[in-house]
């Protein structure tokens, strides 16, 4: 059996097509579990109106987080294999099927699928997009940044009792998972798209704030890993992006002072002449021309 893990809060609007999106699943042999972070809006009511069976409504006595949430869902689960679903995106039909029959066949402990981002400007992104020659180290790949998103997960359940989500972190958590599957599990990668993701507008300098702080974290719990210089300069110019995006001089000044003593990188001495904004634009402007 899979368990699958839906985290909610206030997602009235959404969490039925979600929820329904599993139920529809080709592979039947399911529980849905979802755990509900206090909601103060109407998506109680919404998921009790489902029938069935399969279906599993928990809420928490107070709003801790989505991974939190995941993590009760994890210990609640009675599944073989653990999916885990967000309750505002859509799981195509073969997800669970294709994906199992994926694992078993190559003997992985994780598979990973791609999903389609859908943007409210109207464009779609296919992500991840991993060449061939990166397939065979993945676990280098995923040091670049996160390609194990949330939704596109089965696990096996004995993986997951051992590696939790991490409630510290404010953002980041599915790459915090991801590097730590990656490194220390056969994980697989089935390139094929079977998630549709819809991606929100967030407020960028709450958001960058928060990603500054994760990304921090993160450098310092996986240290051994970044010991490659590539790879920590890659990792920590988009650290430097995250805190010129926050405007706060405070902010950016940390990290450069933390990442690049003296200032003797020259993106980081030109950050402070150009500012936010144009950093940002300089800095994707130089990533499009090197790919």
């Amino acid at each position: 059996m899979i368990s699958v893990i839906i985290p909610t809060y206030n997602r009235a609007q959404t969490i039925e097509k979600a929820i329904n999106s599993v139920l529809a699943q080709t592979y039947k042999n399911i529980e849905l579990i979802v755990v509900d972070d206090c909601s103060k809006d109407d998506t109680q009511n919404i998921v009790s109106s489902i029938e069935d069976d399969r279906l599993k409504y928990i809420k928490l006595e107070k709003n801790s987080g989505a991974n939190y949430a995941r993590n009760t869902g994890i210990s609640e689960a009675n599944g073989e294999y653990i999916a885990f679903q967000d309750s505002d995106d859509i799981w195509r039909k073969e997800k669970l099927e294709l994906e199992l029959k994926f694992m078993l066949e190559n003997d992985y402990d994780v598979v990973f699928c791609s999903m389609m981002q859908h943007h409210g400007n109207g464009k779609e992104f296919r992500f991840p997009r991993i060449k061939k020659k990166m397939l065979g180290n993945l676990s280098e790949r995923v040091l670049y940044g996160n390609i194990m998103s949330t939704q596109t997960i089965l696990a096996r359940k004995e993986v997951l009792n051992t590696e939790r989500f991490d409630n510290s972190l404010e953002r980041f958590q599915d790459w915090d998972l991801a590097i730590r599957l990656l490194n220390n599990y056969s994980v697989g990668f089935l390139d094929k798209v079977l998630v549709d993701v819809y991606v929100g507008e967030d407020s960028i300098s709450k958001s960058s704030i928060k990603a500054v702080r994760s990304m921090m974290k993160i450098l310092n719990k996986y240290d051994g890993l970044f010991k490659n210089k590539r790879i920590n300069n890659y990792v920590r110019l988009y650290l430097l992006k995250y805190s010129l995006e926050t405007k706060d001089n405070i902010v950016v000044k940390k990290v450069i002072d933390d990442n690049w003593k003296n200032c003797k990188n020259l993106i980081t001495f030109s950050a402070k002449f150009l500012g936010a904004k144009n950093m940002s634009k300089l800095f994707f402007a130089l990533k499009k021309v090197r790919s």
